[in-house]
């Protein structure tokens, strides 16, 4: 006579409870990404991550990490509280160099809006982001870089991307995310008439520095969150918007960026002067020195749209 086996956390089958083989779903073990979960408490946090790194999408655990199997990002700013020096609330206006987390050489610091060194505090770091923490800016504070290692001279290829959420109401409509003059930027136009992605790049090849935009608009509905990407690289020719993981503009471009560095500022542009101040929150600001796909990108959004 056959007699049926309980259900257990351990007998190698997905039954009972489960939401992948033996974790999930009450077990003690939690689902590797990949595997099935009913809820985000069913997916495992890997050692040194942070809780948010990981979420149930359409009943797969998954990351919300940018990608990395390509290569790894160059920079990535996620806005979480532990960037800022934990020393005091805030640092110095003479801190050019002020924020820790993302590894020495990608560090970032404050500026005003006259252009001059400006305290970054906590008030910029909110909980109110797509993935774990955001950045909330009102238009008086940006960040840039000390150095010039995200202005990506002589390089054949780059991604620039982030998830934003425009608040502007008022001209200029122009916002920008990131990026170094004559070499890459991404920018929102928050005017109520259009409300695009904006994006403009510069190589060897086409000195122009130009915002690009597709015709359609409406992409960027102010109050919501929308994630933006700019990717260019040489064997391509050309430069390639993407909205919500969606291709929307292509533009012909050949050469490499420019070999000149130049400093790279978050949150505004610096022509003359600094200009283009962000309103708004952004989060998940991700610079690589390759051209990610679409396939990937559309992966990306997907795994951690809000």
């Amino acid at each position: 006579m056959t007699k049926c086996q309980a259900s257990a956390c351990s007998d190698g089958v997905k039954n009972g409870p489960e939401t992948g083989v033996d974790c999930g779903g009450g077990c003690p073990l939690k689902c590797k990404p990949g595997e099935g979960c009913s809820s985000t408490a069913d997916c495992a946090v890997a050692a040194g991550d942070y809780a948010e790194s990981v979420r149930c999408v359409a009943g797969k655990c998954v990351s919300t990490k940018p990608p990395t199997q390509g290569g790894s990002p160059r920079y990535w700013q996620d806005f979480r509280p532990e960037r800022l020096m934990s020393a005091a609330l805030s640092c110095t206006a003479a801190d050019k160099v002020c924020l820790v987390g993302n590894a020495a050489l990608y560090q970032m610091g404050g500026i005003g809006t006259t252009g001059a060194v400006k305290a970054i505090t906590k008030d910029l770091f909110t909980s109110d982001g797509v993935v774990g923490g955001g950045g909330k800016f009102d238009g008086t504070l940006c960040m840039t870089r000390p150095g010039t290692d995200l202005s990506l001279p002589n390089s054949g290829a780059f991604t620039a991307m982030a998830w934003v959420k425009s608040s502007r109401n008022k001209s200029p409509w122009e916002g920008a995310i990131i990026g170094g003059l004559g070499h890459y930027f991404i920018a929102v136009d928050a005017n109520p008439a259009s409300q695009r992605f904006l994006a403009a790049a510069a190589t060897t090849q086409s000195a122009g520095f130009d915002y690009h935009s597709a015709t359609s608009t409406g992409q960027l509905p102010a109050g919501t969150w929308h994630h933006v990407a700019e990717t260019y690289d040489t064997a391509s020719a050309k430069m390639t918007q993407y909205v919500d993981g969606k291709q929307v503009n292509v533009n012909a471009l050949s050469g490499n960026i420019s070999s000149t560095p130049v400093a790279v500022y978050l949150g505004c542009r610096k022509d003359t002067a600094v200009g283009q101040f962000f309103i708004g929150m952004l989060d998940e600001v991700v610079v690589y020195p390759r051209a990610l796909g679409a396939a990937e990108l559309s992966d990306y959004v997907a795994r951690t749209a809000p």
